[in-house]
């Protein structure tokens, strides 16, 4: 009905009101919100604030998708065009993913190619497993593209780890993908 409704609006009009129809579908029917969202996407091409505003919702829905249904978000989140809006998509669904699978959601990342919305997922799977298995959350750690956050997630892992074994987390420092600066 509310696609329905949607098509007898103006485009304007209709963008701000799928915009909001995305919000409140994520929750009860993701694969719904995700539906409308690919389809206004295409009926804003060419209009960059309209798009960015429909894009917005991309990362609501994965985050609400992947609650129950985390790979099939993925499988969705794997089409979004916006790299940044991917990289929420990814950092959300992995944020809900880990709380209760985080080898699934290692063997998901490990598939991803590098890059900023693998970066980002993988800080999540990095955050959640820190404390029980610091040497896998430091193994992913290390593995990021980006240089800051890889640094950052490092840095993060030893600082919970030395508490634990300040010896395997000096001998991690040393080997990490990073300046002998930042080893420091």
């Amino acid at each position: 009905a509310a696609q329905d409704w949607l098509s007898t609006l103006p485009l304007e009009d209709r963008i701000e009101a799928a915009s909001s129809t995305i919000s409140n579908l994520s929750y009860s029917s993701p694969r719904l919100a995700a539906d409308l969202l690919d389809r206004m996407t295409g009926q804003a091409a060419g209009n960059e604030d309209q798009l960015r505003q429909i894009n917005q919702q991309a990362s609501n829905i994965a985050s609400n998708w992947s609650n129950h249904a985390p790979k099939e978000a993925a499988e969705w989140a794997a089409g979004i065009t916006s790299e940044s809006d991917q990289a929420n998509a990814y950092r959300n669904i992995a944020a809900n993913w880990t709380q209760f699978d985080p080898p699934a959601t290692a063997g998901w990342i490990d598939t991803l190619p590098p890059g900023t919305p693998r970066d980002k997922a993988t800080e999540r799977l990095v955050e959640q497993i820190k404390q029980q298995d610091p040497s896998a959350a430091f193994d992913w750690a290390n593995s990021m593209n980006d240089d800051n956050d890889r640094y950052s997630s490092i840095r993060n892992v030893v600082n919970q780890w030395k508490r634990s074994n300040p010896e395997a987390a000096r001998e991690a420092v040393e080997s990490a993908a990073i300046t002998p600066d930042q080893q420091k």
